[in-house]
């Protein structure tokens, strides 16, 4: 007697998504919209502070989408599960604080309210150890499974630079802090943004071994969204740092308008990479768990045992 199996193709079946094509369309919207708020801002200030926002917020959300629906595709108590849960809460913070810095454009007041202020770059800090904490975990899962960690020259070099400008980042806070919320606001986004520069590092070097786990291990899908994580983080760090460098330098060096014009929106756009950045990482984390199993990441492995004998991690 033949087997027959329970899931029968139908005719309502979805079509899958062409995710190259999709990434491409949504990076051309983002750029665009960017584009347009560069040229129009000051035509048309609260339009374009509105253009701006609703296209940062709309990435991040999408982005948040993503990595939870990724989380949802593993098992309840799999380490890979609260890893992506606590990613996706990360571009969900971004998007809700750069709504809390911008609310004064889009509203035309240009006043920054300090108690939205106050909670966005607490959450970030939130959001950010607990990435810290799932790197962590999955980092366990690597190293418990038996695999061998070929780190490289770049690598070390990647580390190397996330080391600087974690110290960059601390040593000129202060600054960063005045140009991020203002005199007003900047003890309360100081002490507030602290545990968010301090967490970053961890979350970068965490992610460039991780990568190197899931290259090593054949690369593809998994590999490719782990990689867009640890740059995300690297990424905002940078971003971090330009900002703090160019609110202590900026002022006072002898360069032109147009040049201190170019560095304070290329600074800008750091960030905006960034959060680029994740949405791809979620993307192609989604698209591995909705498509043939990637066994890269070694979710269904339990972290306390090796690789020869491994069994399934308990629900």
């Amino acid at each position: 007697m033949i087997a027959r199996s329970t899931t029968q193709p139908t005719e309502t079946t979805r079509k899958s998504i062409n995710w190259t094509s999709a990434r491409a369309l949504v990076g051309v919207i983002y750029l665009v919209a960017q584009i347009l708020v560069l040229v129009f801002a000051n035509r048309f200030p609260q339009p374009s502070a509105i253009l701006e926002t609703a296209d940062f917020v709309g990435l991040g959300i999408l982005a948040t989408i993503l990595a939870y629906q990724s989380a949802l595709s593993f098992g309840p108590g799999q380490t890979a599960r609260r890893a992506w849960l606590f990613i996706a809460i990360m571009p969900f913070a971004d998007a809700f604080a750069y709504a809390a810095f911008t609310m004064g454009d889009v509203l035309g007041t240009r006043v920054k309210s300090g108690a939205f202020v106050g909670l966005a770059s607490a959450l970030l800090s939130i959001t950010r150890i607990l990435a810290a904490l799932a790197f962590f975990n999955m980092l366990r899962v690597y190293r418990s499974s038996g695999l061998s960690l070929k780190l490289r020259g770049r690598d070390y070099l990647a580390m190397a630079v996330i080391s600087v400008m974690e110290v960059l980042a601390l040593l000129f806070a202060s600054s960063g802090a005045r140009a991020s919320g203002g005199p007003d606001l900047e003890r309360l986004v100081l002490i507030t943004s602290i545990p968010l520069v301090i967490a970053l590092a961890p979350c970068s070097v965490f992610g460039v071994i991780i990568w190197r786990y899931t290259t090593g291990m054949g690369g593809g899908l998994v590999a490719r969204a782990w990689r867009s994580n640890l740059l995300y983080g690297a990424t905002w760090l940078a971003y971090i740092v330009f900002n703090a460098l160019g609110a202590k330098y900026l002022p006072v060096i002898g360069l032109g308008v147009s040049a201190k014009y170019v560095i304070a929106h290329g600074t800008d756009w750091i960030l905006k990479a960034s959060e680029f950045l994740i949405f791809l990482g979620a993307s192609y984390q989604y698209q591995a768990s909705h498509a043939t199993p990637d066994y890269s990441d070694l979710s269904d492995f339990d972290i306390s045992a090796p690789l020869a004998g491994v069994t399934a991690e308990q629900s």
